[in-house]
């Protein structure tokens, strides 16, 4: 799920889906002072009917940049993207981490959009090279110290709320041009590290790397959960 080529995926949990927008828009009743029951059970039933656990909103796109362009082709529209996803039934969002600076977006994200939107922390395989030129760079604990930044990030995050998963991690040996194998699978063992420590559900990123044991897959509404 790199911003090169978006995919995102929206789970039914189960909650409202039998019911029509319609039938659950004649069950509610406005009262002066309150809600009543029929309203309260129909916010109840779209709580989380259906969550994008891996939207790439930290994606330049969503601001109106394309491409090379260095001037924006519309204005950014997340409100506009959130609010139609919201008007068929999303109710939640995960926002995907690619590297430290987009994590850290992505957490901005959630404060932004708080209750709607959510975190990931994470360096995306074809972008750990990023942890090799920290290391090359020779200053600062190179490649390690910002596998810490990572580790900080995702514990302050977790705990005031806004992270809910370590990721976009994985291994991607279909776009090795972005970054060798060896790189891919050394920063994956090293950020897997990361997760155990955080107690954090993983975002894993497969391709074409099936001697890596795959984890089973996580219920979307485990993700949101306090």
């Amino acid at each position: 799920m790199s911003a090169a080529a978006t995919s995102t995926t929206t789970t039914p949990s189960g909650a409202g889906a039998g019911a029509t927008s319609a039938q659950r828009d004649l069950s509610i009743v406005s009262e002066a002072g309150g809600k009543t029951l029929e309203e309260g059970e129909a916010e109840e039933e779209e709580e989380l009917r259906y969550a994008d656990v891996g939207i790439n909103l930290t994606d330049s796109t969503y601001r109106g940049f394309y491409n090379h362009h260095t001037q924006p082709i519309h204005p950014p529209d997340i409100d506009q993207v959130l609010h139609r996803a919201s008007s068929v039934g999303v109710r939640k969002f995960l926002v995907t981490g690619s590297d430290l600076k987009q994590s850290s977006h992505a957490i901005n994200l959630a404060k932004q959009y708080p209750g709607q939107c959510y975190a990931t922390v994470g360096v995306h395989p074809c972008s750990a090279m990023a942890f090799e030129k920290a290391a090359g760079d020779g200053g600062g604990g190179g490649g390690e110290a910002m596998l810490e930044d990572l580790r900080t990030m995702a514990h302050k995050g977790k705990e005031e709320g806004w992270v809910k998963a370590f990721g976009e991690i994985g291994l991607d040996y279909d776009r090795l041009h972005f970054c060798e194998k060896e790189v891919q699978e050394k920063w994956f063992k090293r950020q897997l590290d990361v997760a155990v420590d955080v107690s954090s559900i993983i975002i894993h990123h497969h391709h074409h790397s099936n001697h890596f044991l795959l984890p089973p897959p996580i219920p979307p509404a485990r993700l949101f959960q306090n």
